[in-house]
């Protein structure tokens, strides 16, 4: 599923889109507002980063974010979901929740993910800057975290230590005047 940019429609302030492709390499990086990627967290045969174009943004520029879920294995990861929002991302200042979304992309309450062997799963977002009550963050550091719910893995049910364990990123972004 893929909307547009949330500059082509005002009252939403993300996009999301899930795409299955080849699995590629990935590293952490920051360069001088270049590319910034998580370092990845691992479990099993997944592998789960974050990613954005730039480190850096000046104030009011929507934010776009790549969640990838890569499978290194050899056999398919097949994710029993019981979420509404199977994938999260959230915004933090500090220790300061600033926004969490996407919240109006809702698939059915039960549902499975399949990411095959040798390939990834990515779901993008848009942040536009907006704190949770609509108003425009001042410009500063902030932490973008991602994750993904599932409730099995391959029909062995996990337990909320393990998915909180192996299924999130974090990058940071910083947001100029």
């Amino acid at each position: 599923m893929q909307t547009s940019h949330p500059r082509d429609r005002p009252s939403r302030r993300y996009v999301l889109k899930k795409a299955l492709s080849g699995c590629g390499g990935g590293t952490s990086s920051i360069s001088s507002n270049g590319p910034v990627t998580s370092i990845p967290t691992t479990s099993n045969s997944l592998v789960f980063t974050l990613s954005s174009p730039h480190s850096a943004y000046t104030r009011g520029t929507a934010i776009p974010t790549t969640f990838t879920v890569a499978n290194t294995g050899t056999q398919p990861a097949n994710l029993v979901v019981v979420s509404c929002d199977d994938f999260v991302l959230r915004v933090r200042q500090g220790f300061q929740q600033i926004w969490t979304g996407p919240h109006d992309i809702c698939l059915d309450m039960s549902h499975s993910v399949t990411v095959p062997a040798g390939a990834s799963l990515s779901y993008n977002a848009y942040w536009d800057q907006r704190d949770s009550s609509g108003m425009v963050v001042a410009p500063g550091a902030y932490a973008l975290w991602s994750k993904l719910t599932p409730y099995s893995l391959n029909e062995t049910v996990l337990n909320p230590a393990e998915v909180v364990g192996f299924n999130s990123a974090s990058i940071p972004i910083t947001i100029t005047p």
